[in-house]
């Protein structure tokens, strides 16, 4: 492209033409061969996406479904509670809006995702799909509704939680990240508000628009993504990370649910902007009111070493984390099929019930049309 300032006469045009088209099929071509679509191509559409662009046909879609509340909302857009009209089933429909300057980009996230909750579908502790489709201006996940809300309220709400709640809550995240990792997925956004609580009390991992795919064996990626607060060394580094993102974050998790505090504090004036919130001096704040055997997951969680972090071995993290003696009273296989009692039932007075949701997001106008966001 720098070339293209300095070409003067036609044969040198002809020239730089040809190059660029050289490049642009070999681009093309390698793309192809990762299984991805390059600008220009006529991008094929899975069978199981329905995609729809007639606007009769986009507001019949989205008829199918009664708005009742908006439940949610985030930088990719917002989730609405809403009740099939045929079945009387609750769904939670999370509305994705597409990216115009990067239709390819955006289309390449929401098949990563669709993708991920497909995979997960029979798993206790992710959240489960039921179904998707494809506006003009929107992607749309038709979502099982988790009405206990996310665990950030319920820890806002408690304060420090108990060894033995902490403990229930880590066991099912990690059976679920087991799962996730075993798939050869990085979740790479864990945090409370990512975690929810169904109307038992058990958790449902969540929001996989940041998920990494297809990181089996050794393979690692680099991307700096994520929230500032839960992430790892080396991906604040841009080094080569895997799974191990993952634990380091569940560290800062399990530190905020002992504590009711933030895992890190900052200087006032490191506060201001993400770089400085990312790449500023970092200080551990110390807890002495724990028992050994939890300081120790602590600890082994938000080792600074990926290597030697709890849960990282490519073969027997999980067993390495079963063993811990933090862990000794938890029946694994009982926790698997939802029969350990959980520490918390959500309150609700009936099945619409949308209390454990922030009011901030209840107070929104229910509204989703084709060309609404």
């Amino acid at each position: 492209m720098e070339e293209n300032g300095r070409v003067q006469l036609k044969k040198e045009r002809k020239g730089f033409c040809r190059k660029l088209r050289d490049w642009f099929n070999w681009k093309r071509r390698a793309r192809k061969q990762e299984g991805k679509n390059f600008i220009g191509d006529n991008v094929p559409v899975e069978k199981d996406i329905e995609r729809v662009y007639c606007s009769d046909m986009v507001e019949a879609k989205l008829k199918n479904y009664s708005m009742i509340n908006v439940i949610g909302q985030g930088a990719y857009g917002k989730v609405l509670l809403a009740e099939s009209k045929a079945t009387k089933e609750l769904y939670a429909l999370k509305v994705i809006q597409k990216n115009p300057l990067k239709p390819q980009k955006t289309f390449d996230r929401f098949r990563i995702e669709k993708k991920i909750l497909e995979t997960s579908r029979n798993n206790p502790f992710i959240v489960k799909f039921h179904s998707s489709f494809e506006t003009p201006s929107k992607y749309i996940f038709a979502l099982e509704y988790v009405n206990g809300g996310d665990l950030r309220r319920y820890m806002k709400k408690t304060g420090k939680l108990s060894e033995d709640s902490v403990k229930f809550y880590l066991s099912e995240i990690i059976v679920g990240l087991n799962f996730l990792h075993s798939m050869g997925i990085a979740h790479r956004d864990l945090k409370p508000e990512n975690v929810l609580l169904d109307k038992d009390g058990h958790i449902r991992i969540t929001d996989f628009g940041l998920s990494k795919i297809g990181l089996n064996g050794n393979k690692k990626t680099r991307s700096l993504c994520g929230t500032p607060a839960y992430l790892a060394p080396e991906m604040i580094g841009c080094k080569g990370y895997g799974f191990s993102v993952d634990f380091y974050a569940l560290g800062i998790i399990m530190y905020e649910m002992l504590t009711g505090n933030e895992a890190f504090v900052y200087a006032r004036e490191q506060r201001r902007t993400l770089c400085q919130r990312l790449f500023g001096k970092r200080k551990t704040v110390g807890i002495t009111d724990i028992s050994e055997e939890a300081s120790a997951v602590l600890k082994g969680f938000l080792q600074k070493n990926p290597k030697k972090r709890l849960g990282c071995h490519p073969q027997s993290g999980f067993q390495q984390m079963v063993s811990m003696p933090f862990f000794k009273a938890i029946d694994w296989e009982l926790l698997k099929a939802k029969k350990v009692i959980p520490p918390y039932k959500p309150p609700l007075s009936g099945r619409t019930d949308i209390s454990n949701f922030n009011s901030k997001f209840r107070a929104q106008e229910p509204i989703l049309t084709s060309e609404s966001k």
